[in-house]
């Protein structure tokens, strides 16, 4: 199965080309690093001040498996400052918007996402394209494109009657296709029930309790992303990461105006 192969971002890429999104790319890029113990998400309670309320603040930082986890260019958008420092944590709000800042703009983004060895002959641009940031499906590209739009069909409309003839089976193709399950449409509660399952038999180690491992939570951290993103400006500014560097100080309680997500 193709989808098996290829992070969310790469598969939007080869379904959408050029019509990819800038925010459907980072935040699933983001939810995937989630979904995978590479980043690591979790709520603390801090008083800033002593007048002040205590309040809840929902922080980033680096899950068990960043060590072991090969990083894919398009993944540094939100990894860099993990990479560089591992006691780095950030506020959600902050990492969404060093996401955006390492991102710079659409086109350096999905430059980045088809240096992908996955993708390797997938696309192609003239010279006209290549002054506006435009590229399209080689013949190799078109058939990638047939076969993930098949792949996704068919895990839409076979998942839901599988869940009740072979649950396990049901949750094995959940388990192999990992971050792609975020782009799948229209899938009811029971299907929703066994994507936790999965989750937490194979992305969630049972001694981590910050990350969570239900549907419902990554369903808030999508929300999370969008809210973060609106309050960032939505879009990609240019420049790098480093006003939300390493530590909690550059990203943390520190400011006020960070809040909590």
């Amino acid at each position: 199965m193709l989808l098996s192969k290829l992070t969310p971002a790469e598969t939007l890429l080869i379904r959408d080309g050029s019509q990819a999104p800038v925010r459907e790319l980072l935040k699933f890029t983001f939810m995937d690093l989630l979904l995978k113990q590479v980043l690591r998400a979790e709520d603390v309670e801090r008083q800033l001040n002593l007048r002040d309320p205590v309040r809840t603040y929902k922080y980033v930082s680096r899950g068990e498996n960043f060590p072991e986890h090969n990083i894919l260019a398009h993944e540094l958008t939100f990894l860099l400052p993990y990479r560089k420092n591992e006691d780095t944590r950030m506020l959600f709000r902050n990492c969404i918007q060093v996401g955006y800042e390492n991102a710079r703009s659409k086109r350096a983004l999905h430059k980045t996402i088809r240096l992908s060895p996955e993708l390797q002959n997938a696309f192609t641009a003239s010279l006209i394209q290549k002054v506006f940031g435009e590229y399209e499906h080689t013949a190799h590209g078109l058939l990638l494109k047939q076969q993930v739009e098949s792949e996704i069909r068919q895990l839409e409309r076979e998942l839901p009657p599988l869940i009740a003839t072979d649950r396990e089976k049901a949750m094995e193709k959940l388990k192999i296709i990992g971050g792609n399950v975020f782009l799948l449409q229209g899938l009811n509660f029971a299907v929703l029930k066994v994507i936790d399952e999965a989750f937490a038999e194979t992305f969630i180690p049972e001694s981590t309790s910050s990350c969570g491992g239900s549907w419902t939570t990554f369903n808030t951290y999508s929300d999370d992303f969008d809210s973060a993103s609106d309050s960032n400006g939505n879009g990609c500014s240019s420049g790098d990461s480093s006003g939300c560097g390493s530590g909690d100080s550059g990203c943390g309680g520190g400011c006020g105006g960070c809040g909590g997500d």
